[in-house]
């Protein structure tokens, strides 16, 4: 790998951009036709929607370019779920320069698979780091434990590398990478409420699911986890329920 920097047009703002010495070559995909069996709102969302029910269901990694469904290897079903029809079209090695988006997410998928395999120090014990989107902390590096906690450990900062992958004009691979800081906080959301603290616009991750799910608070309502919701039952059944 052969690293640049790029700078921005913004002041003393640096991305540091990983270029592969070697050209990479077309490889062949399973091409698919993803038809939806209802109305859906938006065409991108339902094909990336897709894209995540083969992943969960068929342990195959899909990827999409908002208008066909791409495998590395064929499918072991098309009954993937009632809500749409997959029809298998032909297997094709893409040009790489007309499908930058897909060889640039093949590639983005096994930096994470890559990444699964490292432990996290968390307390006494190790844990595979298994949810991970574009964000990679110091907690992989071992040599770079620069992570701040407060006297009592309840915040820390960190030290992030985001990344992005993109495939250049030359058909080689870019891993362009920006530094930035993350804050947390072991508290819970229930406890600043508890303290009358403003929790809107927070940024809450569930640590606990398989994909890593954030989000953003845009607003407190007055129900609580045992009120029932329009057109369902309530948060405390449906994990009673699951569980």
């Amino acid at each position: 790998m052969v690293s640049n920097y790029i700078k921005n047009e913004m002041p003393k703002l640096k991305l540091e951009v990983f270029e592969s010495d070697k050209e990479i070559k077309p490889i062949s995909f399973y091409v698919y036709k993803a038809v939806p069996n209802e109305q859906v709102d938006s065409i991108q969302q339902f094909m990336r929607n897709v894209v995540w029910k083969i992943l969960y269901r068929q342990k195959i990694p899909a990827f999409t370019d908002d208008k066909r469904i791409f495998t590395l290897t064929m499918l072991l079903n098309l009954n993937i779920d009632e809500s749409f029809t997959i029809e298998f079209e032909q297997k094709q090695a893409l040009d790489i320069q007309n499908f930058k988006k897909i060889y640039a997410d093949v590639t983005n998928y096994y930096i994470k698979e890559n990444l699964k395999k490292t432990k996290v120090n968390i307390g006494k014990n190790n844990y595979p780091k298994y949810s991970i989107k574009k964000t990679v902390s110091t907690a992989y590096i071992s040599e770079l434990k620069t992570t701040l906690s407060s006297n009592d450990k309840q915040f820390r900062l960190r030290r992030n590398y985001k990344y992005n992958v993109k495939i250049s004009d030359e058909n080689k691979i870019q891993l362009w990478l920006k530094i930035c800081s993350e804050f947390e906080t072991k508290k819970t959301i229930y406890d600043f409420l508890n303290e009358r603290k403003n929790v809107e616009k927070f940024e809450v991750k569930n640590c606990w699911g398989e994909n890593g799910e954030t989000g953003i608070i845009q607003s407190v309502g007055p129900e609580t986890v045992a009120d029932e919701l329009q057109n369902f039952k309530s948060l405390k059944q449906y994990w009673e329920e699951r569980n």
